[in-house]
């Protein structure tokens, strides 16, 4: 997902990362984080992160309700392992892992973050994130995501990959056969952020040195027009997968913008049921 900071809203930090700036910003009632001036996710602001745990001391933040289409894509992991671990490779602004550990409450993840200072920037603005830390249900590892699998000997029901480095090309790491054969032997499920145009010659490139690798039998879901994400999978769709409903534990007025929060996500979840197809048909 690409888009350059806009002028307005309120500057929470900009801070200094790996691949440029990092900046936090409030706008249009969402948590924008942006890396480097591009755009890798968006929260709401309502419902609260207070909101959602009554039982803590007020503390201000979003929730966990996340804007970005593919983010809505990884509940869809997490279906077939409600209870499981899952690994996510790549961390951004913590959209995706908040949203997977809110909506399935026995899920734990490991996320593998290459820039410590993007994780410090994420622990200060998104305090769901050091409360699921706390909770023992999130582990976040600052490595390569390359090194990191060479060296550990842990299994997961799960790997999702979502390494962004802005150039909506395909990541170094996936035409790197040894991260390949030990992302492979990670998991039994894998899925894959393409950040790519489905007509563009990168995503038929990807399809390929995947299917080549270790992925002969692909599924695509289509985040387009929404984001320009294309995620991909050798999980097979299931016809149950469509009757989840995101957010189930919040109780939202109607016409509340808890509601109309809840109501974006679960429209993008039905989207992306939609629009799965294998990834060897025609689009």
């Amino acid at each position: 997902m690409h888009r350059t900071v806009p002028i307005g809203g309120h500057i929470l930090s900009e801070t200094a990362g790996m691949f440029g700036p990092i900046t936090i910003q409030d706008l249009a009632g969402k948590r924008w984080f942006y890396n480097a001036g591009r755009l890798q996710s968006a929260v709401f602001l309502s419902p609260t992160t207070s909101q959602m745990d009554s039982t803590r001391p007020p503390i201000k933040g979003p929730g966990p309700i996340g804007a970005c289409t593919y983010t809505a894509g990884w509940l869809i992991a997490a279906l077939s392992h409600p209870k499981g671990r899952g690994l996510m490779l790549g961390l951004g602004g913590a959209e995706g892992a908040i949203s997977l550990l809110s909506n399935f409450p026995e899920l734990t993840l490991d996320v593998i973050e290459i820039d410590n200072d993007l994780i410090e920037v994420v622990g200060r603005h998104y305090p769901l994130y050091r409360h699921y830390e706390n909770l023992g249900r999130l582990s976040v590892f600052c490595a390569c995501a390359d090194t990191w699998l060479q060296q550990t000997s842990n299994q997961y029901d799960f790997v999702i990959f979502d390494i962004d480095d802005g150039r909506a090309e395909i990541n170094p790491l996936l035409t790197n056969p040894r991260f390949l054969k030990n992302l492979f032997h990670s998991a039994n499920e894998h899925w894959f952020n393409l950040i790519t145009r489905l007509d563009h010659s990168n995503y038929s490139v990807a399809l390929k040195t995947l299917a080549a690798a270790h992925w002969p039998h692909l599924f695509q879901y289509n985040c387009q027009p929404h984001s320009m994400n294309m995620l991909v999978t050798n999980r097979p769709p299931r016809s149950a997968d469509a009757s989840f409903k995101p957010f189930a534990q919040i109780s939202a007025c109607p016409g509340s913008e808890e509601q109309a929060a809840v109501d974006h996500v679960r429209a993008r979840f039905a989207h992306l049921c939609r629009t799965v197809q294998d990834a060897g048909a025609k689009p």
